[in-house]
């Protein structure tokens, strides 16, 4: 007697463990993770020092140079690459395939460490973030309109797209693009300086930055106890609008006080003008949508489409979304592509069966055990 005597004897159990194949292999389909790619872990690691009005050659050789020889010594490397730029030092590490993202930022943390007291006086601490997963974002959405400036946008999206979208379950970042500092191109509140005034009245770039620095501050000041009373003392330390920092006292000579409007014209701006978005014409700015290694590409995307659907509704006045990128959408077609095509060859398969045979009964066995071989 032959193993498969048994299940054409016994019906019920060949339909038992059809089921239980079938019933498996769904659970399976529903729990399996679609990627555009498959799952690998690129570790990139950015190590970037801000040296505010160092040129580049500056920062090349006081900051770059130092922190790629300590960095080179870190274990894993695949290789990095470097770029010095006016005020800015930024190091991208690329770690070997599957390396540890966690194992990444310790190792060359420790590495940056070392030399952190060894760098220039004036030049930031190095921040390190790190990047797991695919090098493309799985979609990136524009925010956009005419009337609206590129600071403005991104303004909103960093107080309420980015953390809406990043909270989405399996999105791994949410990136503003441009992405300047981190989060776009913000607002920012930006001193120019007049050489020739600041020449007149005998200023100097380093009396306004330490102006600036010790009028703009906040202040822990602390309480004041009574027997039944106990207040907290507010110092008004900051600086909160253009008028305020343009009135700022920067020296005095004599009686006469000489303000930051007096050498220098102040104004409301962007952090940086080294990029600027735009959307079909108009003033833009973009979030990247990259998912975390172990989700699902589509549940990620319908996630996010849903969190855009609520989002859409808050908008501010004349400011619109589209999303011009999405990989979901090659993802979902391919899976259709497959299902049309299992679709046809079971459709061929069986008429096939029924041409030769003739009989209906003869084709309904293989119609139903192809299906469920499949599944499985």
């Amino acid at each position: 007697m032959k193993f498969t005597d048994i299940f054409v004897r016994r019906p019920v159990l060949a339909t038992a463990l059809s089921l239980v194949i079938f019933l498996l292999g769904l659970h399976a389909y529903t729990m399996m993770t679609v990627r555009e790619y498959p799952a690998l872990v690129n570790t990139v690691v950015t190590v970037t020092t801000a040296y505010p009005g160092a040129n580049p050659s500056t920062v090349q050789g006081f900051i770059t140079a130092r922190l790629e020889k300590v960095i080179a010594s870190a274990p894993d490397i695949n290789y990095m690459t470097s770029n010095s730029a006016e005020g800015k030092s930024t190091i991208t590490v690329y770690m070997k395939l599957n390396y540890s993202p966690s194992a990444a930022v310790a190792n060359i943390q420790s590495k940056v460490q070392q030399i952190t007291d060894d760098l220039p006086t004036g030049s930031q601490l190095p921040v390190i973030n790190v990047t797991v997963g695919d090098t493309t974002d799985l979609m990136y959405i524009a925010f956009y309109g005419k009337q609206l400036s590129q600071q403005q946008i991104t303004d909103y999206l960093l107080r309420v797209a980015q953390p809406r979208l990043a909270s989405v379950h399996g999105v791994g970042e949410a990136q503003i693009l441009p992405a300047g500092a981190g989060n776009g191109n913000t607002y920012a509140m930006r001193v120019w300086l007049n050489p020739q005034k600041m020449a007149a009245l005998n200023v100097t770039a380093a009396e306004v930055s330490t102006a600036l620095t010790a009028n703009d501050f906040i202040s822990a000041v602390g309480q004041t106890r009574g027997k039944t009373v106990q207040n907290t003392i507010v110092a008004t330390t900051g600086l909160h609008n253009v008028n305020e920092f343009r009135n700022l006292v920067i020296k005095q000579s004599g009686n006469t006080l000489i303000r930051l409007k007096d050498v220098a014209h102040v104004e409301l701006g962007a952090q940086d003008y080294d990029s600027q978005a735009f959307f079909d014409g108009k003033p833009g700015a973009f979030i990247g949508i990259q998912e975390s290694p172990s989700a699902n590409s589509l549940d990620v995307a319908a996630g996010v489409k849903s969190a855009l659907a609520k989002l859409k509704k808050s908008l501010p006045p004349g400011m619109h979304e589209e999303i011009p990128y999405d990989a979901s959408t090659f993802i979902k077609a391919s899976i259709d592509e497959v299902v049309m095509t299992i679709g046809i060859t079971l459709a061929v398969v069986v008429l096939v069966i029924f041409l030769f045979l003739g009989s209906f009964r003869a084709v309904v066995i293989p119609a139903v055990a192809i299906p469920l071989s499949i599944v499985g």
